[in-house]
């Protein structure tokens, strides 16, 4: 005959028979189900889990992780163009997570400079990749290597346009917040961009002020003046902040346009761009360089054979901005200061060191430095 059993035995049994049948019937873990999403060369990509072992190949593409995670070097394995990456950044990310170091570099930003047998080695379960190192993106040999090892590879950088623009950004963190687990950060995040973005591009469209035109040049002082860009990027950033820039006027739309062309367009700015990749070649700015030497730099750059004759320089309207904005969510900042260097009465009462403030509280690891600065002595550097 069985023996009944006392309540508390009972209570004890049923107890451990529902945990079981809980643990039996539980969803799986959200780390251990499919990682679907759509990269920004529009293909469709599935992992079979969350991805751990990470392979960034643009190295600045961490400031968008440290948007959304508190521990953004923790899934990285490898990461490549590095040179890219602002030293005084790295320094700063180097302080916080000092086992950053561990990451492997697996080569540079070009296909031919990228060491994609590295990569393959540090076993990934996601490669990171751009338009840079894949122009063909998803349809060259590296993601076909990649893949024959068992590799996923997703695209950061939409068609041949390995510039960040504004219309990237929501997608393009949409694609990070999937990948990291961190989708209500990347929503929060492209929240915030969007309504600064639009309180820029609406005050704007209301007031249709004359769009100034603006000489742009990327690697300031790398070489002779003066280097513009396409129709992507900068360009981008000077239209939504009410100007035109010079380049885009160009044959080739960018490229290298020659003094006789600049002082025959009368542009009325000039903005160069630089970080501390151009350390002794040309304008530096960012962290670690302090307002002296920014403005140093900058000054250098209008001792070029007959720039003094262009009319930004006569009328002192030459600013300085830091690289990197071109390619990461951070560049509302870029946007707002630039809107504020063209229609300086129209936007008054924008300052974007109180959006820097804001974006700051988002990141891991805040941004500290000097990141945009006008030549005159009455600019307020930041």
């Amino acid at each position: 005959m069985a023996k009944r059993m006392s309540h508390p035995t009972r209570r004890a049994a049923l107890a451990g028979l529902a945990a079981t049948a809980a643990a039996n019937f539980a969803p799986p873990l959200r780390a251990q189900s499919p990682v679907s999403f759509i990269d920004m060369a529009g293909r469709s990509v599935t992992l079979p889990r969350r991805p751990e072992r990470i392979v960034l190949t643009e190295a600045n593409d961490l400031l968008s992780f440290a948007l959304l995670d508190p521990d953004p070097a923790a899934r990285l394995v490898g990461w490549a163009a590095l040179r890219r990456f602002d030293n005084g950044t790295l320094a700063a990310y180097r302080r916080r997570f000092p086992a950053i170091d561990r990451i492997e570099i697996v080569g540079d930003w070009s296909a031919d400079s990228f060491a994609a047998e590295k990569a393959i080695a540090l076993k990934p379960d996601l490669v990171l990749m751009t338009a840079y190192q894949e122009p063909g993106l998803g349809h060259g040999d590296l993601t076909r290597r990649f893949e024959a090892a068992g590799i996923p590879v997703a695209f950061v950088t939409a068609g041949v346009n390995t510039r960040t623009s504004a219309a990237d950004i929501a997608p393009k963190l949409q694609m990070f917040g999937r990948i990291l687990g961190r989708e209500r950060e990347a929503q929060d995040y492209i929240a915030f961009y969007q309504s600064h973005l639009a309180a820029v591009t609406e005050r704007i469209a209301h007031a249709n002020p004359a769009r100034p035109s603006v000489l742009i040049e990327t690697y300031a002082g790398l070489g002779e003046c003066c280097r513009a860009p396409g129709r992507h990027g900068w360009s981008e950033f000077v239209e939504l902040a009410g100007g035109r820039n010079l380049g885009v006027d160009t044959p080739q739309a960018g490229g290298m346009l020659s003094l006789e062309y600049l002082l025959a367009q009368e542009p009325q700015i000039y903005i160069g761009n630089g970080g501390s990749y151009l350390e002794g070649k040309g304008l530096v700015i960012g962290p670690g360089y302090d307002r002296a030497t920014i403005r140093a730099s900058l000054a250098r750059l209008t001792e070029r054979s007959g720039f003094r004759e262009i009319r930004p320089v006569r009328e002192g309207r030459i600013y300085a901005i830091w690289t990197v904005f071109a390619t990461q969510p951070i560049n509302i900042v870029a946007i707002e200061q630039i809107a504020k260097w063209l229609h300086p009465d129209l936007f008054a009462d924008l300052d974007p060191a109180v959006t820097m403030a804001a974006i700051n509280r988002r990141l891991s690891v805040p941004m500290e430095g000097i990141y945009w600065l006008g030549l005159s002595d009455q600019e307020p550097a930041r």
